[in-house]
């Protein structure tokens, strides 16, 4: 079996600016919160307790990813050379509108539009289908094949990301109206558990954050 555990980072800066459209934010410095970084070690704390170990670990290149995947490794003894920063990984695509304040981005017209258009896409940007489609493709050209050459082994890949990617492939793989996309649930240090098998795939976990619950933190 593939078992395909995803990480959204912890905490970071940008989610306390909530005025503004992030995205990939590529053009700003945006690392972890003291608060993000809490989060994170009892995500790591609870990966370590339930004996999950990785054949391989593979983050977003962004600084809050980074951030987020090496504390995991780092408490987990995952060797901190072997993480693979994927592009593919990357937060979906806000284009022109990365660094804009909401208040001017999202007018009457556009917030139609993403009601009415499930491709909708902002200006250079991606659609919720685009970024489903990047990482459901890096995966069935990068990470099948590794399981598909071990069949009869349970391979573990960890996959550190962002809030719109992970909610992009759930709803690809559940085939559910990217519309809804939005609505699904990804808090920040959350783990989710989805394996493959036969080229199907199930939903093992969403959204699991018991590990904060009971962890921190104030």
């Amino acid at each position: 079996m593939l078992y395909i555990y995803f990480f959204r980072h912890g905490e970071a800066v940008s989610n306390l600016r909530k005025e503004t459209v992030w995205g990939r934010g590529t053009n700003f410095k945006i690392g972890l919160t003291d608060f993000g970084r809490r989060q994170i070690r009892c995500l790591a704390i609870r990966v370590l307790n339930e004996g999950i170990r990785f054949n391989k670990l593979y983050s977003s290149p962004l600084e809050r990813c980074r951030e987020s995947i090496e504390d995991l490794a780092v408490i987990n003894k995952y060797p901190l050379d072997e993480i693979l920063y994927e592009p593919k990984l990357l937060e979906k695509s806000q284009g022109d509108w990365e660094g804009m304040p909401k208040s001017i981005v999202y007018t009457s017209d556009v917030l139609e539009q993403i009601s009415n258009n499930p491709d909708f896409a902002p200006p250079n940007g991606e659609s919720h289908k685009d970024c489903a489609n990047r990482i459901v493709n890096w995966m069935n050209s990068e990470i099948i094949p590794m399981y598909d050459l071990n069949k009869g082994k349970d391979i573990n890949i960890g996959l550190m990301a962002h809030r719109m990617l992970i909610q992009s492939f759930y709803a690809k793989i559940n085939k559910i109206d990217m519309r809804e996309a939005p609505r699904i649930n990804i808090d920040n240090a959350s783990l989710h558990l989805f394996s493959y098998h036969e080229l199907n795939w199930v939903v093992n976990l969403t959204n699991s954050i018991y590990h904060l619950n009971e962890g921190i933190i104030n």
